[in-house]
């Protein structure tokens, strides 16, 4: 509670009682009676989600529909991934990544989507089944190398080592610092990795770049991992690295 106050203190002296009012309205609908709503459908990025609930239209400032949702991974996507390609995904988050992945790689084509959190694995099911793309997608609960930051239960997973990735022609690796590890052990060679850095967890740009040089691949481009929050992103090293087998 005292750590509380004395937040509210910061904001009431740096912005003022207007902003700390809206602060203080936004963390008791989140923390309250958001969770007991019913769900709403949205668009992140040109995918439906299952994100929203029926009380967020009441709060002007609380974000429904997300035009630009991972908007460097999204467009890497778009640009790696062709016609009937095999994707693996590790990360899967609400499935838009996989959702992308697999509307690109079209009916003849595979995704394969790993996620270590029992309730992220439920979104991402939800999510591919609403974008209609149930009939390319496979969606495994399992850890892929080591868990270093996971949402939500994870007891229950399967462990995959590196190794073990199966073949792809495009690997996304979206996966809290786990990109490290995977990208030191793995051996399969796809055509193209897309890599989401995390400075936080140890892995930060350039460390990163150094691992995809040593498993034989150039990275080509650098973007941050979502325009919509450049600012937040560069102050914690998190970007998008599109590179290409050498």
């Amino acid at each position: 509670m005292t750590t509380m106050l004395k937040k509210a203190a910061r904001i009431y002296r740096k912005d003022g009682p207007i902003a700390l009012a809206k602060r203080g309205i936004w963390f008791g609908y989140q923390s309250g009676i958001r969770s007991l709503l019913p769900k709403r459908i949205v668009s992140y990025n040109n995918v439906l989600v299952r994100a929203s609930r029926l009380g967020d239209s009441v709060i002007p400032w609380h974000t429904r529909d997300i035009p630009g949702y991972e908007s460097a991974l999204v467009e890497g996507i778009q640009q790696f991934v062709q016609p009937d390609d095999t994707v693996v995904v590790v990360g899967g988050g609400w499935g838009v990544s996989t959702v992308i992945a697999a509307r690109q790689s079209g009916s003849e084509g595979q995704v394969i989507t790993f996620e270590g959190g029992a309730e992220a694995v439920t979104k991402v099911k939800d999510t591919v089944q609403l974008n209609n793309v149930s009939d390319r997608v496979s969606i495994r609960y399992a850890i892929v190398a080591r868990a270093i930051s996971i949402r939500g239960d994870s007891d229950d997973a399967q462990v995959v080592s590196p190794t073990d990735l199966p073949d792809c022609d495009v690997l996304v690796l979206d996966c809290e610092g786990a990109e490290m590890n995977i990208l030191k052990e793995m051996e399969i060679r796809p055509r193209a990795v897309l890599v989401e850095t995390h400075g936080l967890f140890d892995a930060p740009k350039s460390n990163v770049r150094d691992k995809l040089n040593c498993a034989g691949y150039e990275t080509i481009e650098s973007r941050v991992a979502e325009e919509r929050s450049r600012e937040f992103c560069e102050e914690n090293d998190i970007y998008v690295l599109y590179s290409r087998r050498c």
